[in-house]
């Protein structure tokens, strides 16, 4: 039996299309950085991932309901966040 898949004729929140060389298409226009929420796709000046601390995820810490997750892309290699971030997002 094959898996069959539908798409959804009206989505609500940001729709990711692909991406586009310098970022990924949400809703038609290209981010390099972004926060998706289930209801919106914002532009973010991310820090690289050696720099990032809880301050710099603040804006999507703060959101009522949190995060169930959290996906860092980290380019062609894969990059572990600093220890003490996941320690503090663990917390």
């Amino acid at each position: 039996m094959a898996t069959r898949f539908e798409r959804d004729s009206d989505p609500a929140g940001p729709v990711v299309s692909g991406f586009a060389g310098g970022g990924f298409r949400i809703d038609g226009e290209v981010f390099a950085a972004a926060l998706l929420t289930p209801k919106a796709a914002l532009r973010w000046d991310a820090p690289a991932i050696e720099a990032l601390d809880e301050a710099a995820l603040a804006p999507l810490l703060k959101l009522d309901p949190p995060p169930e997750f959290l996906l860092l892309g980290t380019g062609a290699r894969l990059v572990h966040p600093p220890r003490a971030l996941v320690a503090g997002l663990a917390a």
